[in-house]
């Protein structure tokens, strides 16, 4: 969302903070829809990283096209391990008016980062519109492996969409950026796109790694499409410890409803096998 700024800090909450009962919340506040798709990464320089990204329907602000105005929401966030460790993180998030925007049902989405350690974490947004006092709260739950072991691993899925050219072109041929998709739905008149990182893949005798991926996607637990096995490239990265892997599918293929999208890699040195699974709905 080209019309938000956030800017962010690491303090917590103070107890009168009016976000912490949205934040504690047993049920989710629906005030202001809020979405929260959590993920992680292992990155070179920072190490695991919890990747949250979190959308709030901007029908639901203070805010109107065409005028002058800008609603500012707080943001507050949590994650919580199986230790009890928590990190926190707080944002104000500014909203403006986009003039180009057809309609008020534009999604506003923003992310936030988190160094973390291998556990079992349960990851907790609120938001609060300063001007009329709305709340909403979203909660999700994410498992991050140990990646420093050394075992063949997967990132995360990350899923996007990207609207078809006025050519009608339904695959790119090189990766454009797309902003991550926090609610997983999409028009079947677009092109789902899903991206991962594979880690620890083997290299015999010096030798590139050597990675099968399959992906598939299913429906009511049958498999509906089947994509052809593909040879991980290599030769996209300098970092071989870390492989980048993306691709695309059109969804006109597919009527209306829930599935599951799952991508299999397969370490050829090693036979190694690991999986990811992320759900998605086709509207």
């Amino acid at each position: 969302e080209k019309n938000a700024t956030a800017a962010s800090t690491s303090t917590a909450g103070t107890p009168d903070d009016p976000l912490l009962p949205a934040l504690a919340s047993l049920y989710p506040r629906r005030e202001i829809p809020t979405a929260l798709s959590v993920g992680y990464v292992n990155t070179l320089d920072k190490g695991l990283l919890l990747k949250a990204s979190m959308q709030v329907d901007r029908a639901s602000l203070d805010i109107a096209a065409g005028e002058a105005k800008k609603s500012g929401l707080d943001v507050i966030g949590a994650a919580v391990d199986d230790r009890g460790i928590i990190v926190t993180f707080k944002q104000l998030l500014t909203v403006t008016p986009d003039p180009t925007a057809q309609n008020l049902q534009q999604t506003v989405v923003w992310n936030q980062q988190l160094n973390v350690k291998p556990g079992l974490y349960q990851v907790r947004v609120a938001v609060r519109e300063r001007s009329t006092g709305r709340t909403g709260s979203a909660q999700a739950w994410l498992e991050v492996p140990d990646i420093a072991d050394n075992h063949f691993q997967m990132s995360s899925l990350f899923l996007g969409e990207r609207k078809l050219s006025p050519q009608g072109e339904k695959f790119a041929t090189a990766p454009q950026p797309i902003l991550v998709d926090v609610d997983h739905h999409f028009a079947r008149s677009s092109v789902l796109r899903f991206q991962t990182y594979i880690y620890n893949a083997a290299r015999s005798n010096a030798s590139a790694p050597d990675v099968e991926i399959q992906a598939r996607v299913m429906r009511d637990n049958r498999t509906v499409v089947t994509m052809p096995t593909t040879r991980l490239p290599t030769d996209t990265s300098k970092d071989l410890a870390r492989l980048p892997y993306w691709s695309e599918i059109a969804l006109e293929q597919f009527p209306a409803g829930k599935y599951l999208l799952q991508i299999t890699a397969t370490d050829k040195v090693t036979k190694s096998v690991v999986s990811k699974q992320v759900s998605f709905v086709v509207e």
